[in-house]
């Protein structure tokens, strides 16, 4: 089995696409097709299910990554009697082209008992699924989420770790930082980006803070700064 050096995608509104609003979850995001004042003047349960299911939304990205992979929870509804709808599927688009499909698994299932109401549920894993074998090079990639269930995204990672390491063979100076460290998904939720693009002034200080305490305090410049000479005294 291939080792992969993930880096974790933002989970915000620049890479999710598609969707009217994103919902923060405990595990990741809920994608949603209808803004929240809709589906609450609606008050309607078939609503509330059919505009959390993801159709059209997708996870869009432009990396030169081989490999890339996407951990979801998803959540169905069955009917006592009815076969069970097909596994929700998720495409991989390459540059406009579909490439490979993987589906579902896991998740939380419903089952509705049509002729006294009732109702049973039961909560499974996490899916992980896993595209590889990517060309090399810059290419826009696109993850399709199923258009027949909930999804939450729990995660999105592209391998780009690996490909920096494989290009210091020709420039030592070239170095990987994880972006999630200078802003994550708790940054995304306290200081969310006003266009879901640029950052405001006070973030951009905590993002400048937390980049040199990585590579000049603990990272592969560690030193450099402070091992500097220091000039002497200016003489009046």
């Amino acid at each position: 089995m291939t080792e992969h050096a993930w880096t974790s995608v933002p989970l915000t509104d620049q890479y999710v696409r598609g969707a009217a609003r994103l919902e923060r979850t405990a595990r990741g995001v809920a994608p949603h097709r209808l803004p929240e004042r809709a589906v609450s003047q609606a008050a309607d349960p078939q609503l509330s299910m059919v505009e959390a299911q993801p159709s059209g939304v997708r996870v869009a990205l432009r990396t030169e990554a081989t490999a890339v992979q996407i951990v979801g929870f998803r959540s169905r509804v069955r009917y006592t009697g009815v076969p069970p709808r097909p596994d929700g599927v998720v495409d991989l688009v390459v540059d406009g082209g579909a490439v490979a499909h993987a589906t579902t698994s896991g998740g939380s299932t419903t089952v509705v008992d049509m002729a006294t109401g009732s109702t049973t549920s039961d909560e499974g894993e996490d899916f992980t699924l896993t595209f590889d074998g990517l060309a090399p090079g810059a290419k826009d990639v696109e993850l399709w989420l199923p258009h027949n269930e909930i999804v939450e995204v729990v995660d999105v990672r592209a391998e780009i770790a690996r490909i920096v390491e494989e290009r210091r063979a020709d420039d030592p100076n070239l170095h990987h930082l994880d972006g999630l460290v200078l802003y994550g998904e708790e940054d995304a939720a306290l200081r969310p980006l006003t266009d879901a693009l640029h950052p405001d002034a006070e973030t951009h200080r905590i993002m400048g803070e937390r980049f040199a305490e990585e590579i000049f305090g603990r990272g592969p410049f560690a030193g450099v700064v402070r091992g500097r000479a220091t000039p002497p005294a200016a003489r009046g």
